[in-house]
């Protein structure tokens, strides 16, 4: 048995409130896919990673954690979907996308993954994964796919370095550098409270959809054009803080269409918290967050944005804040499962003040991230979830050159057309500063 970490414990119960905490991962391959050895190699992947198997084992309610414990044999079946002769295949790889991501994962009963094949007309075809973010974080789902491609070549797959215990045992990942490092953690619960005093603005909704589950828009920027926009980064920033800043430009465009202000605009930013030496490794959960803001007198174009998120990115690498996140949930670590479950119900009584705008995770560009034919795969789509009031995320993630951008959103609160504008708006805020268009 795996003990579920404070950070499990915290996705499960925050996805217990609000929609599933599912992530997206889809890539293309040259060559068509063979189904029986893809599922060989997803059922060798999965041995090889017992997170990947891991069923639910919940504690009792006055007990203080749940625990994972692996199967010896993984049950997730390879599924293929031919829409080779969809009348639609826009509308069809939608709707596909919608089954596949939104439903939640009986983590009791069922293994945290599903894998899906899809065959297109005049297009490569596309491996979905959908996979529960309670048992991993996007980059333990680049790993487990590093190893699925191995195994579908007959490529070596590298051994974990460090065991699964250790790199699960946030105690000792988390211990502090320095004193000045554990002043900085202290204050980062006061600083959440003193955020939370102005709410910050929601996207505005667009939507006749009153299904449940979440729709998806993806943009490729192809190498050329991701290059240009590299070198628009400001100097002493990064092209995540860049598209951080364009995301929040988006989020205040949108509004402005829709009659709306946005003035507080804050993102909610995953960060890794694997040690350098490991970075890009283990298939687990080791992540934290950071809530970036800014506020409408520090918009003044994208460039100005850039660099206002550039200085509380490049402030948190030093403090620690997403550190100081995993201490106030260490906190809580000892009390009862019964009372943990209600605590996001707080969120609520709260106005939702401690939700953010939306969710912004950029995975960057991966190394040896392979698709199955063994070369960078053409097309990517990437999104992590969303969560409550925040109902919309964005996910990055650059091979071969190309940028990709993925949109994923409530369809109750923005439906597929909106969602496609949503995207639309995003890149050319992302790309407008190139021919010198004015910023939102």
């Amino acid at each position: 048995m795996i003990p579920l970490t404070w950070q499990d414990q915290s996705v499960l119960d925050l996805e217990g409130t609000a929609d599933p905490w599912n992530i997206q991962l889809e890539l293309s391959t040259g060559a068509p896919v063979d189904l029986d050895r893809l599922q060989d190699a997803i059922e060798r992947s999965c041995r090889r990673h017992p997170m990947m198997r891991a069923r639910l084992q919940r504690g009792g309610p006055l007990a203080a954690r749940s625990h994972w414990v692996p199967t010896p044999e993984t049950s997730v079946r390879v599924v293929e979907t031919d829409l080779r002769d969809a009348a639609d295949p826009d509308a069809a790889l939608a709707e596909l996308r919608t089954e596949l991501y939104s439903p939640a994962f009986d983590l009791e009963h069922d293994d945290p993954l599903r894998v899906r094949v899809v065959r297109r007309s005049g297009a490569p075809d596309l491996v979905f994964l959908a996979v529960a973010h309670p048992v991993v974080d996007g980059i333990g789902l680049l790993r487990f796919w590093r190893s699925v491609s191995a195994a579908y070549r007959g490529a070596v797959d590298p051994e974990d370095p460090v065991p699964l215990e250790r790199a699960r045992d946030l105690d000792r990942i988390l211990v502090p550098g320095s004193v000045q490092e554990v002043v900085r953690r202290a204050g980062e619960g006061g600083a959440k409270l003193a955020g939370a005093a102005r709410p910050p603005s929601r996207v505005s909704r667009d939507s006749e959809d009153p299904r449940r589950g979440s729709g998806f828009a993806h943009r490729t920027l192809e190498p050329g054009l991701a290059v240009r926009v590299k070198e628009t980064v400001p100097q002493g920033c990064t092209l995540n803080d860049l598209l951080l800043a364009t995301t929040m430009h988006a989020v205040v465009a949108w509004n402005a269409e829709h009659g709306d202000e946005a003035d507080k605009v804050q993102l909610f930013v995953p960060v890794n918290l694997r040690p350098a030496a490991w970075a890009t490794e283990m298939v687990t959960n080791v992540f934290s967050y950071v809530s970036i803001s800014t506020r409408r007198d520090q918009r003044g174009d994208l460039v100005a944005t850039t660099r206002a998120v550039g200085r509380r990115t490049s402030a948190r690498r030093r403090t620690g804040p997403a550190r100081g996140t995993q201490d106030l949930l260490r906190a809580v670590a000892p009390v009862p499962l019964a009372v943990k479950a209600l605590m996001p119900h707080l969120l609520t009584l709260t106005g939702h003040r401690f939700v953010d705008t939306a969710v912004v995770s950029n995975l960057g560009r991966p190394a040896d991230l392979l698709s199955l034919d063994g070369e960078e795969p053409a097309e990517v789509g990437f999104t992590p979830p969303y969560w409550s009031r925040a109902s919309v995320s964005v996910g990055a993630i650059t091979t071969a050159g190309r940028l990709h951008v993925g949109v994923r959103h409530r369809l109750r609160d923005l439906d597929g057309p909106a969602g496609e504008r949503f995207a639309d708006l995003l890149v050319e805020t992302l790309t407008g500063a190139l021919d010198g268009a004015p910023q939102s």
